[in-house]
């Protein structure tokens, strides 16, 4: 459940920093004291966006597989293995 949880956690978390840092830089140019604790707060967004997707990616680097060219099949083999070319019953689906 929490896997399926990262990408909208993200996506949230970028668009919350985006927001504040725009707020950010409304308050900033008012001259607001309150404009630090934006930008604070969209950096710690930001970073934590930037967490969340790093770890997604080495989980998908991780469920990535690679083929080796060692296993070299011969091409009339891999036809006959493809169509069926035995007499093997095929099974229905």
């Amino acid at each position: 459940m929490l896997q399926k949880m990262k990408l909208p956690a993200a996506v949230a978390l970028f668009v919350q920093s985006v927001t504040f840092f725009l707020l950010f830089l409304v308050l900033w140019a008012k001259k607001k004291s309150l404009a630090s604790t934006f930008l604070a707060v969209s950096a710690m967004g930001g970073l934590a966006c930037g967490c969340l997707v790093a770890e997604m990616r080495k989980e998908i680097a991780a469920t990535t597989v690679e083929f080796d060219d060692e296993l070299d099949m011969d091409e009339a083999a891999l036809k006959a293995d493809l169509s069926g070319g035995d007499d093997e019953e095929s099974i229905a689906f």
